[in-house]
C-alpha cells in the first residue's frame, strides 16, 4: 500500500484502456519492444532513462470509437 502502481502494456495497436487509467499511477505502452525490451523497460521504470516521444496513433476512449474495419484499406 502506498507504492505507485505502473502498468506496462505490450501490444501492437491502440487499445481501449477502460478503467485501467483510473487504477494506475502511470502507464507505459511498450508496443513490441523486441529482445532488448526487458532491459529498456527496466531502465525506464528505475529512472535511468526518460520515456519520451509522440504517439503515432490515437487511443480510443470507448470501443464504439474503433473503426469496424481497422485494417481495411480505404476505397475511392
Amino acid at each position: 500500500a502506498g507504492k505507485p502502481l505502473i502498468a506496462v502494456i505490450m501490444a501492437g495497436r491502440p487499445l481501449t484502456l477502460g478503467n485501467i487509467l483510473d487504477d494506475v499511477d502511470a502507464l507505459l505502452f511498450a508496443w513490441h519492444p523486441g529482445t532488448m525490451g526487458g532491459p529498456a523497460i527496466a531502465d525506464i521504470l528505475f529512472g535511468v532513462e526518460s520515456p519520451s516521444g509522440k504517439l503515432p496513433v490515437t487511443f480510443p476512449k470507448m470501443v464504439g470509437q474503433v473503426p469496424i474495419y481497422y485494417a481495411h484499406k480505404r476505397t475511392g
